[in-house]
């Protein structure tokens, strides 16, 4: 398997999380190509062993993807494989008393929302 069709660039960007943590087909891969411009400080041996730890990890993956399609494909072959259920995001929204919000609010200015916006 090549890298280049499934390495995601999640881990590019700090804020950002990565939807590929948890897919078993689809693994994140490391850059191997770090130079030393962008670790300061760090001598180039320490750059090269940071991207040849970097492709190790990278064929791991690579192996345990394979494993996870040879097992995904076995059970296909058997008729036991369910299609992994996409998690669905449930909304709860909870009912908030208005008129709580404003309890530090002067009588006057609270009377006045009273008045146009019909708390009771």
């Amino acid at each position: 398997m090549s890298t280049r069709y499934f390495t995601c660039n999640c881990h590019l960007t700090i804020d950002k999380k990565c939807n590929h943590d948890n897919d078993p087909f689809n693994a994140r891969r490391m850059r191997t190509d770090w130079t030393t411009e962008e670790f300061f400080g760090l001598s180039k041996a320490e750059v090269e062993r940071i991207n040849a730890s970097n492709a190790r990890y990278n064929e791991l993956t690579e192996s345990i993807e394979t494993m996870n399609f040879e097992i995904a494909m076995r059970q296909i072959d058997a008729g036991l494989w369910e299609k992994p259920k996409k998690k669905s995001k449930k909304i709860t929204r909870r009912k908030v008393d208005t008129k709580s919000l404003f309890e530090d609010c002067p009588e006057e200015v609270m009377a006045d929302l009273e008045e146009e916006f019909d708390f009771e």
